[in-house]
């Protein structure tokens, strides 16, 4: 694309503005080309909440039309249209199913659908979701292309019925000038906490949610725990403290308090993801492009994951991927790491990094997004 060439006004249909990975990537999309490449404006379903303030920073309008997710909704359709028609878009984006569905119905043939979802449960996933995703279904064909996440999320969804001529998959990029080993985050971390040096720590970053399937993680540290008395585990999430009492239930009773520390919701995970010696992934489903599980091997973490997602993409030859729902096999690859030899993990550790880089770098997922764009753009 020439450098001469006219800004692109990209205007963003999101169902919230909270922390997930669609709401990330919106936002490291907006951070890297607000100004230069586009002029972006973002409309939340709900509230403007944490990322939204964050991108208010970038100088971007953000407006939030305050659905509550029952039948008011329905009087706030009108608005949703005129507020994105206001901004006099060259590309719609939506993000999240709500979105999808709305513009589908308000926009055909004009806006970009983003799915960032994989495989729903169909006993743990709100009814309401499924529904959703069946209405999108339906409508697949009239938007002008689809983005998905990941591998898996086109391959699930095109299972269900999405249909459409222009889809793609780019995957979340990875900000590795953000997400990079750190030695001093490492040593500051092990010194707030009080964990020696040659202690292994172990960590997960997740919401608490069933997804996430704490259950096996939390046997799959016990576990770890019986044969490893050198090992320090660490969960990072919303609601993964003490005072969650449903989390305390899943505990091992052969899993001792002090040898876990629950650091609730933390803004910094650049400062705490390089303290990791491992990383672990554990969901049962859901997960389409696990941003952390990046972001993790950009900061030079071995990871083991659940096979979820496009997790066993991401990884490729530098990590483990164990079934899903299968607390002696997460334990046993944890095992292996915990007791691989120095040089072979700071290998893998090293090729984690640069695997990420080269396929997963912010850089390069931006221009595949702009590149898109620029198509839909020219067919109008």
């Amino acid at each position: 694309m020439s450098s001469l060439a006219k800004p692109l006004r990209v205007t963003h249909l999101i169902s919230g503005l909270g922390v997930g990975g669609a709401e990330m990537m919106l936002y490291k999309l907006i951070r890297a080309t607000q100004g230069k490449t586009m002029l972006h404006h973002v409309i939340s379903l709900s509230t403007i909440s944490q990322v939204g303030q964050r991108i208010l920073q970038c100088r971007v309008p953000v407006v939030a039309l305050g659905f509550h997710s029952d039948v008011t909704d329905l009087l706030r359709i009108a608005k949703v249209r005129q507020t994105v028609m206001q901004t006099s878009p060259d590309i719609i984006q939506t993000w999240m199913y709500h979105a999808d569905f709305l513009s589908g119905l308000l926009f055909p043939g004009k806006v970009i659908w983003n799915v960032q979802n994989g495989t729903l449960d169909r006993h743990k996933s709100r009814f309401k979701t499924r529904l959703l995703r069946w209405g999108c279904t339906r409508l697949s064909r009239r938007p002008a292309g689809i983005i998905y996440c990941a591998e898996s999320a086109r391959r699930i969804h095109e299972a269900l019925g999405y249909r459409n001529q222009r889809s793609m998959v780019i995957a979340n990029g990875i900000d590795t000038a953000v997400f990079k080993p750190d030695p001093q985050a490492r040593s500051a971390f092990r010194e707030q906490w009080n964990i020696a040096d040659d202690v292994t720590v172990i960590g997960h970053v997740g919401r608490f949610d069933p997804q996430k399937d704490y259950a096996t993680l939390l046997a799959a540290f016990a576990r770890v725990y019986e044969h490893h008395n050198q090992v320090h585990f660490v969960l990072c999430g919303k609601d993964l403290t003490t005072q969650n009492e449903r989390l305390l239930a899943l505990m091992p009773v052969s899993l001792p308090a002090g040898a876990i520390t629950f650091l609730g919701p933390q803004d910094d995970l650049a400062g705490i993801l390089p303290a990791l010696d491992i990383f672990v992934l554990s969901s049962s489903y859901g997960e389409a492009f696990p941003n952390v599980l990046g972001e993790a091997m950009a900061c030079g973490v071995a990871c083991v994951s659940t096979d979820v997602g496009d997790a066993q993409r991401i990884l490729a030859d530098t990590g483990v991927i164990t079934p899903v729902g299968d607390a002696s096999a997460l334990a046993g690859e944890i095992s292996k790491l915990v007791q691989q030899d120095p040089e072979g993990l700071h290998d893998r550790k090293q090729r984690a990094r640069t695997r990420i880089v080269e396929e997963f770098g912010l850089d390069r997922i931006v221009s595949e997004y702009t590149a898109f764009y620029r198509i839909i753009e020219k067919l109008g």
